[in-house]
């Protein structure tokens, strides 16, 4: 009797255990197990957003996206990863290795190879491996190829932006990704209505202030004339001195980037921005702008050039020709290094480094792109005489080649140093105007007046002076040249190793261009005045037949959508 007892004893703990066993996994872990359930039979995906697009001033495509097919692998669904692996390397779709550290990854969903050809794609589907599938993704396209390849940029593999605009704006471009929960039915994934999805945003449109027919121009003439003096590269900044809108800023060499990995990574960088060099005479308007508004010097003051040579303790600065002595504004445009010395005196080491700073030298112009460089000013208390002279006439002072279309810019608009801006307008996927750029005034530099008799005094440099192949019939150009020799470590100024440059605005009377080019290392000794100011000249002919200044060249600009 009382083993009978003690079984059903035994009999109704083991009941009770089960049924709280079951209570408990009922009501207190049915729903952790149900979610680890659900976990298996599901896989979250991420649903990526299609980038912005890219459009010059003219709404003309930049930089859009296009569909390609994109091979991917839900990785639980995939039993013997290695004979997977296998076979999608002998599809073409890369190294063993690397295919199998994906599988391996321990990611439900992984990309084995985005952007693949048609033909690729075709075999992968026909090869029916279960966890591997073709779906159709998105790549981005530059449509004008190597065109402002400097600029735009490109993207990576994620599809976020690398260098230039496409890096700069990748929170505007780039959108919101979204997410959807796929159901798994006989080990594959499908999208169900009642599964969760957060739709991605789409990204927004950018509208840029790149001409793309200016942009052409500069970039196919800088090409030549790189290409005929052998030089090692070359910068051409075309700007609206009135509003700061860059038209075009071109690189060469460039690069195209559909192509990415293909091309030299140092073709990457966009030089106009982040390369410095030493301006040599294009930098004198330092001193002449100062002493003009500081009414130190007048156009017709007469000024001995001392033989064409002039000491500071042992160096010797000295001009290309003995002129003796010349008005100030002959002196400008013979380009006499001793009168800019001497005329720098008379402003001194203060009113010196003053005046180049209102002009924008040694800080960055506040341009929305990446890796500008500011330049490079010491403050004149580390100056010794020497060193002073040799800033007066753009020597052991760096500057980039859009400070000094600024610079220029502050001239030609009357004497307002203006913001640089790349980007017209930003646009929502409903066409909504969400941004539009205006016309952001940093200060004044120097007086009307003053810019009137300086650009009066630089009309000279073209008609008789220094810069005479930069003239245009019918048009009064105004403009410096400059040529300056590089320095290396350890060797000093090197004489073969020249920066020839000019820098340019027309109409003389009422500018409406500013034109900067820069040709790094001519082969030979050449001057700005044979290098430059001739390339200057023909960008600037062929930007004026494309908008007539009869009819105003910014009338019919394309507005914003």
């Amino acid at each position: 009797m009382g083993r009978i007892k003690f079984v059903v004893v035994l009999l109704v703990l083991a009941w009770s255990g089960l049924v709280f066993r079951l209570g408990m996994i009922q009501l207190v872990e049915g729903k952790q197990l149900e979610l680890w359930a659900r976990r298996e039979q599901q896989c979250r995906v991420v649903l990526e957003s299609e980038r912005g697009n890219i459009y010059d001033r003219m709404n003309r495509l930049l930089a859009g996206s296009v569909e390609v097919s994109s091979v991917g692998a839900v990785c639980p669904a995939i039993e013997n990863k290695e004979d997977v692996a296998e076979v999608l390397k002998d599809l073409g779709l890369g190294e063993y290795k690397e295919i199998l550290s994906l599988l391996r990854s321990g990611s439900r969903f992984v990309w084995i190879r985005r952007s693949v050809r048609e033909e690729t794609a075709l075999l992968v589907k026909k090869a029916k491996i279960r966890g591997i599938s073709v779906s159709r993704d998105s790549r981005r396209h530059y449509p004008m190829r190597s065109l402002a390849g400097n600029l735009l940029g490109f993207v990576g593999e994620d599809k976020t932006g690398l260098e230039g605009i496409e890096y700069q704006f990748e929170s505007i471009l780039g959108g919101s990704p979204g997410w959807a929960v796929l159901q798994r039915v006989s080990g594959n994934h499908y999208p169900f209505p009642d599964c969760p999805r957060k739709k991605a945003e789409r990204g927004k449109d950018m509208i840029l202030t790149i001409d793309a027919s200016v942009q052409s121009v500069c970039e196919e003439e800088l090409k030549k004339t790189v290409d005929r003096f052998r030089a090692r590269q070359g910068v051409v900044i075309v700007l609206d001195p009135s509003t700061g809108e860059i038209l075009a800023m071109a690189n060469c060499p460039s690069y195209d980037p559909n192509l990415l990995g293909r091309g030299d990574a140092r073709t990457w960088k966009n030089k106009a921005i982040t390369d410095m060099f030493e301006p040599g005479s294009t930098f004198k308007i330092v001193v002449d702008g100062a002493a003009l508004d500081q009414s130190l010097v007048a156009p017709g003051d007469s000024i001995d050039s001392n033989g064409g040579v002039i000491r500071i303790g042992s160096l010797k600065i000295q001009d290309v020709k003995n002129r003796g002595i010349m008005t100030f504004s002959e002196a400008v445009a013979y380009s006499s290094n001793v009168v800019a010395v001497k005329v720098a005196t008379r402003l001194g080491k203060k009113g010196l480094y003053e005046s180049a700073r209102a002009f924008g030298f040694g800080n960055k112009t506040g341009i929305l792109l990446p890796g500008e460089a500011k330049g490079f000013l010491s403050p004149p208390g580390e100056w010794s005489e020497i060193r002073f002279a040799n800033v007066a006439i753009g020597q052991g002072v760096a500057v980039t080649a859009l400070q000094l279309a600024v610079a220029y810019a502050a001239i030609a608009n009357g004497g307002e140093l203006v913001e640089p801006t790349i980007v017209k307008g930003v646009i929502d996927s409903n066409g909504r105007v969400l941004k539009k750029s205006g016309v952001q005034v940093v200060r004044r530099v120097i007086s009307k007046e003053a810019c009137d008799k300086l650009r009066g005094i630089l009309t000279g440099v073209v008609e008789y002076g220094t810069g005479r192949m930069a003239r245009l019939d019918g048009i009064c150009v105004a403009g410096k040249t400059g040529t300056a020799q590089k320095a290396e470590p350890g060797t000093g100024y090197v004489d073969s190793k020249l920066v020839c440059s000019f820098v340019g605005f027309l109409p003389a009377t009422d500018p409406k261009l500013v034109i900067v080019v820069v040709v790094d290392e001519p082969v030979g000794r050449h001057w700005g005045s044979d290098v430059a100011a001739p390339l200057f000249k023909r960008i600037a002919k062929k930007v004026i037949e494309m908008r007539p200044y009869q009819s105003d060249i910014y009338s019919g600009l394309a507005e914003l959508r």
